[in-house]
């Protein structure tokens, strides 16, 4: 293996590590939305599944449900699920007026969309992810 491979496969490790961690750290009530979440998206019901993310209150269980959105490779999804997912905390933060709170959000958001659809090797999911963020 040469040298420049390594710190894919470096990080895809580091994601499947992350996964089985978040599993045994989502409380039951989370696992149950995210597998919602996984069957709306199989079921090909985007509006589903976008009603099962904002039923989400978990902050750890919409990280999850992102990486199985950019999984999917449906980016009608993935930006949707985006999209939703960033209105739905402003919403949750509005009442602050803390716009810093939002922006760091939408940064975790399309970091990880952008970590989790370089690591499926999926240059069209890549460049919709990108198109979203700017």
């Amino acid at each position: 293996m040469s040298g420049s491979g390594q710190p894919i496969v470096q990080a895809r490790i580091y994601q499947i590590r992350s996964q089985s961690n978040v599993r045994s750290l989502l409380s039951i009530l989370e696992t149950d939305r995210v597998n919602k979440f996984k069957e709306k998206i199989k079921e090909d019901d985007e509006n589903g599944a976008v009603e099962e993310l904002q039923l989400c209150f978990s902050q750890k269980a919409t990280v999850e449900m992102l990486r199985i959105a950019v999984n999917s490779r449906k980016n009608d999804l993935i930006t949707k699920f985006l999209t939703s997912a960033l209105q739905k905390h402003q919403s949750y933060t509005s009442g602050g007026g803390d716009t810093t709170d939002s922006s760091s959000m939408q940064a975790e958001f399309f970091q990880n969309a952008v970590l989790y659809s370089t690591l499926n090797d999926d240059p069209e999911t890549l460049e919709a992810v990108l198109a979203w963020g700017t």
